[in-house]
């Protein structure tokens, strides 16, 4: 993984790394130095962390130093995550004729993809993708992201008197649709006094953001949390959760809520539409904050968000744990090999 914020993709390898070390196998993460990624790899002593300085897919000096760590790791199979990675890890691996695969987070541009010889989409729509631009089914697996959550046994109905919580967490960045939750709670609060919204996270949006909720008079409802560490406290505490996104390829927030068996509204995006149901959440068109505020009022007025939560969780628990997505991992490696 050679870039440097923390996101979805990076969160996804930072998940399959360290379960992988966790359960014996050898793992080398080859992380740019100056990434998120690096202080929290290298605290983990199961992993061997080779740091390199990537400075885009034309970097030739750092696709020399990925196929020196290869070869000296004597690695069976290289897995990369996104584009760079996958161009230069990807023909290390060629040259060092070692099987590689790359997880796309994403519609990928596919000729950074040239020397990859399998594909892991994230979603059946990235699937899809990947076959109509030309790669063969038989070199397509999809596995989704996991939540490392343990999921909990049974959602618990909250039955507050006082003031009901909506939570969201994510990236402070426009595709990530915080400003339309600002907007919508504005109209929530007009119809609802009883409610709050906390929202964890950072990015560079975050003053755009503080200034609509000044503008709008939201100060005493509206609290930016920063950035969520222990994302099980931040979501169990919450009687409803927000995924608000304008764009949303999977969204691992998605299975942390389903686990906390909390009730999730979502915007009918890829990640979202692909995982839940309108059986297992309440869903919005994208950008529209009107229909965010009716279906986060809709579901604030019936009891029957606590059975779509239920109806999640079990989702959660037959699909997306830790234990069941790396198993699908560990037999694409060794078919691979």
């Amino acid at each position: 993984m050679l870039a440097r914020g923390f996101g979805g993709a990076e969160r996804s390898f930072f998940d399959i790394s360290e379960t992988l070390a966790s359960i014996g196998h050898n793992v080398a993460v080859i992380v740019d130095s100056r990434s998120m990624l690096f202080s929290r790899l290298t605290a983990n002593k199961r992993l061997l962390v080779i740091p390199i300085k990537c400075h885009g897919v034309w970097d030739f000096l750092a696709g020399y130093r990925i196929k020196s760590a290869l070869a000296n790791f004597d690695a069976q199979i290289v897995h990369a995550h996104l584009a760079r990675s996958a161009h230069l890890g990807g023909k290390a691996a060629r040259a060092l004729r070692i099987p590689s695969l790359v997880k796309t987070h994403n519609l990928v541009n596919l000729k950074y993809y040239k020397s990859i010889d399998h594909f892991v989409p994230t979603t059946q729509f990235q699937a899809e993708y990947l076959f109509k631009h030309g790669v063969s089914k038989t070199r397509i697996t999809t596995i989704p992201n996991f939540t490392r959550l343990t999921p909990v046994e049974s959602v618990t109905p909250s039955h507050k008197k006082e003031k009901i919580v909506i939570r969201a967490v994510g990236r402070f960045v426009y595709k990530k649709g915080f400003d339309t939750l600002i907007t919508a709670f504005q109209l929530i609060l007009k119809k609802r006094a009883n409610v709050r919204l906390e929202i964890g996270g950072s990015g560079t949006e975050l003053g755009k953001l503080s200034d609509q909720v000044v503008q709008h008079g939201l100060q005493k409802e509206v609290k930016f949390c920063g950035w969520v560490e222990d994302v099980r406290s931040f979501v169990e505490g919450a009687d409803l959760f927000v995924i608000p996104s304008r764009d949303e390829p999977f969204g691992i927030v998605v299975l942390e809520s389903m686990a906390c068996g909390v009730p999730i509204i979502a915007s009918r995006t890829q990640g979202p539409t692909e995982i839940l149901t309108d059986e297992m959440a309440y869903f919005f068109e994208p950008g529209d904050a009107f229909g965010l505020a009716e279906q986060v009022l809709l579901a604030l007025s019936s009891a029957g968000r606590w059975s779509k939560a239920q109806a999640a969780l079990e989702k959660l628990k037959q699909t997306y744990t830790q234990k069941q997505v790396v198993k699908t991992y560990e037999r694409l490696y060794k078919k691979i090999i």
